[in-house]
C-alpha cells in the first residue's frame, strides 16, 4: 500500500457508505416483512393461491437474508473506517515532520535523510519503522475486510423466472385453468396389473394428484394435454408421470421426505412436477416407501434403510424402460435424501442415477458426496445441494455430522454445486458462519416455513428443469 495513498484514505467517505449499508439493510427489512404479509393471500384457497405463497414466502425469506448481510457489511465497514482512522492519524503526522525536515518517503514508507548524518539516519529509521508497520497493517486490515465482505455479498447470476407470458398463454393451458376439476378428475384413467390394488381412498388421491400436476402446467403457460399427465404402472406401483417416460430425453424422479406417505402428500409433489417438467423432460412423483410420519420419527435411519431397495428397484426399472441416452435424475427433499443416501450405499447395488439434488438435506448417512454409489451413465454423477435461507433442517446438522450425518451443503461433503454455486465458492468459514447467522435472524423473526420453499424457488427449479 502507498503510504501517501493511506495518508489520504478517505475514511470520512467509507463511514458515510457504512451508514448506507446499514439504512440500506433497515429498508430490506421493511419490504420483505411487507412482502411477507401481502403473501398470506386470505381468502384465496387453491392450487394456484398455494403455489403463490410458497413463491412469495421463497422471495421473501431470500430478501430477508440479504438484510443480514448488508447489515453486517455496515457494521465491518464502520469498524474498518474507525481503525483505518487511527492508522491515518499515526502517518500523516509522520510524513508532515518528514517533508519539514526536508526527508523523502517512498511509496512504500522508508524514510531517507537529505544527508546521512547519524542523528537525521537514526530519526529516518525510526519514522520509517512506524510507516512500514502502518502500511503492512493497513493493507492486512483491507485484505481481511475485503475477504469478510466478499463472502457476505457473494451474487449468482440471476436465474430466469418462469414467468407466463400472458400474451403467448397456450389455448390448452387457458383451457385447464377454467376447466372443472371434478370432471379432470374423473376422466383420469388408472392403471391395472398392480402389485397392491388401488383402494377408493387410493384412486381418489391420484385424481387428485394428476388435477394437480396439470393446473401447474398450465399456470407455467403449457398445455397438460401436450405433455401429458396420467397414473401409469412403473415396477408395479401407480405412479403420477408429467410427460412421457418412453421418449423423454431426462426423467426426473421425486423423492420425498417425512409425512409423505400421508394420502395429501402426493397431491403437492404431483404439483412439484407439474413445475418441473417440459417438452423432453418427464417427472415422476414417486411415494414408494414407507415415510416417517413425524419430525420425531425423521430421526430414525431405518425408514431410509427399508425403502432404499424400492428407490433403487423404480430407478433400474426407469433405465430399462427409457431411451438409450435417457438422463436419470433424482431430486430428494428433507428425509428423502436421507433414503437416497441409504440406496447410494451399497457399491454391489448402485443407484441408477446420472444426477442428484439433494433439497433441504438433513443428511444422507454419508460423510463425503463420492461415498455415493450412483451408476451413471457416463460414470460421473453429478451431486448438487440446496439449503435455503432459514430451512429449520439446518439445526439438525453441521460440517462435522448431526442426526443423519454431514451437511452435504457443507464444503467437507464435496457436492459438484451447494446453492447453485461450485464447491469451494461458499465463501469458506465466513459464509459459513453469515448463513448460520442468516439462519438465526430469520428463525428468531419466526420465518419458520423455508423448509417447505424449494419447488417454488425458481433458482432450484430452473437448475433442475
Amino acid at each position: 500500500m502507498d503510504v501517501h495513498t493511506l495518508a489520504g484514505a478517505p475514511v470520512e467517505e467509507a463511514t458515510d457508505v457504512a451508514r448506507q449499508w446499514s439504512s440500506t439493510a433497515d429498508d430490506l427489512t421493511s419490504v420483505g416483512t411487507d412482502l411477507r404479509a401481502h403473501g398470506e393471500l386470505p381468502g384465496w384457497a387453491g392450487t394456484a393461491s398455494e403455489a403463490m405463497r410458497h413463491r412469495v414466502d421463497s422471495s421473501a425469506n431470500r430478501l430477508l437474508a440479504v438484510t443480514v448481510a448488508a447489515r453486517w457489511v455496515g457494521l465491518v465497514l464502520r469498524h474498518h473506517a474507525t481503525v483505518l482512522a487511527r492508522v491515518r492519524s499515526q502517518v500523516t503526522p509522520v510524513l508532515a515532520l518528514a517533508r519539514t525536515s526536508g526527508m523523502r518517503v517512498s511509496p512504500g514508507g522508508t524514510v531517507t535523510p537529505p544527508a546521512p548524518v547519524p542523528p537525521l539516519t537514526a530519526v529516518a529509521a525510526a519514522w520509517s519503522l512506524v510507516l512500514h508497520a502502518c502500511c503492512t497493517f493497513a493493507t492486512a486490515l483491507d485484505d481481511a475486510t475485503a475477504a469478510v465482505i466478499t463472502a457476505m455479498c457473494s451474487v449468482r447470476e440471476a436465474p430466469l423466472v418462469s414467468a407466463v407470458d400472458r400474451g403467448a398463454l397456450d389455448t390448452g393451458a387457458t383451457a385447464e385453468l377454467v376447466a372443472d376439476p371434478g370432471a379432470t378428475s374423473a376422466a383420469v384413467t388408472l392403471p391395472t396389473g398392480l402389485t397392491t390394488p388401488l383402494d377408493d381412498a387410493r384412486e381418489t388421491v391420484l385424481r387428485k394428484a394428476v388435477v394437480s400436476a396439470r393446473q401447474e402446467l398450465a399456470l407455467r403457460g403449457l398445455d397438460p394435454d401436450a405433455v401429458g399427465v396420467a397414473v401409469e404402472q412403473i415396477d408395479g406401483e401407480a405412479m403420477v408421470v408429467v410427460g412421457d417416460i418412453r421418449t423423454a430425453d431426462k426423467i426426473t424422479t421425486l423423492v420425498s421426505g417425512v409425512g409423505s406417505s400421508a394420502d395429501g402428500a402426493l397431491v403437492g409433489s404431483a404439483g412439484g412436477a407439474g413445475r418441473i417438467a417440459g417438452a423432453g423432460h418427464a417427472v415422476i412423483a414417486w411415494h414408494g416407501y414407507s415415510a416417517p410420519r413425524t419430525v420425531g420419527h425423521g430421526m430414525n435411519p431405518a425408514y431410509a434403510g427399508a425403502g432404499a431397495p424400492a428407490l433403487r428397484s423404480v430407478q433400474s426399472a426407469l433405465r430399462d424402460q427409457s431411451a438409450d441416452g435417457t438422463e436419470l435424475q433424482i431430486v430428494a427433499h428433507s428425509y428423502g435424501t436421507t433414503l437416497v443416501g441409504a440406496a447410494a450405499r451399497d457399491p454391489s447395488a448402485p443407484l441408477d442415477a446420472d444426477t442428484i439434488h439433494l433439497l433441504g438435506s438433513p443428511g444422507t448417512g454419508m460423510r463425503r458426496a463420492d461415498q455415493m454409489h450412483v451408476d451413471a451413465l457416463d460414470g460421473q454423477a453429478e451431486i448438487h445441494t440446496w439449503r435455503a435461507p432459514g430451512d429449520l433442517i439446518g439445526a439438525t446438522t453441521g460440517t462435522f455430522g448431526g442426526v443423519h450425518g454431514v451437511d452435504p451443503t457443507s464444503a467437507s461433503f464435496g457436492a459438484d454445486t451447494a446453492n447453485g454455486s461450485p464447491a469451494g465458492q461458499q465463501g469458506g468459514v465466513v459464509g459459513r458462519i453469515l448463513n448460520r447467522m442468516t439462519d438465526g435472524y430469520l428463525w428468531f423473526r419466526g420465518e419458520w416455513d423455508s423448509h417447505s420453499s424449494y419447488l417454488s424457488d425458481d433458482h432450484v427449479l430452473e437448475q433442475v428443469r
